[in-house]
């Protein structure tokens, strides 16, 4: 009966909301030693569309790592430790692979990694 499901009651129906949070900024900028000429900036950052979860395990939060190009567009994203839910996993690196950044001519492959809060309600 769904009424009695705890992990409905916890995390709410359908709805559900992502605060996405760039909670560390290491990049690595491969042709300068210098940070600010090689600073990274988000541009366009876009939430996932999350599919209905259907698996009541406990939720991570995920962490990925961008490779982001001179011109700003995100070249590479690799996970490094997913959600527990292969569905909004997906949907994080899909999302992700859409972001834009500021351009840094020079500093050729810069990469951050990026950590997702995910707040259900």
């Amino acid at each position: 009966m769904l009424s009695n499901n705890p992990f409905r009651e916890r995390f709410g129906t359908v709805s559900t909301a992502l605060t996405v949070l760039a909670l560390s900024v290491c990049m690595q900028c491969a042709s300068q030693t210098t940070a600010a000429p090689c600073s990274l900036s988000t541009l366009s950052s876009p939430s996932p569309v999350f599919p209905t979860l259907t698996n009541p395990a406990p939720m991570q939060t995920p962490v990925a790592e961008l490779s982001i190009t001179e011109d700003g567009v995100v070249k590479k994203v690799r996970l490094l430790r997913g959600s527990n839910q292969q569905s909004w996993d997906r949907a994080i690196l899909k999302t992700l692979k859409t972001w834009r950044f500021s351009s840094a001519p020079g500093c050729g492959l810069r990469k951050t990694k990026i950590s997702i809060d995910i707040h259900a309600q």
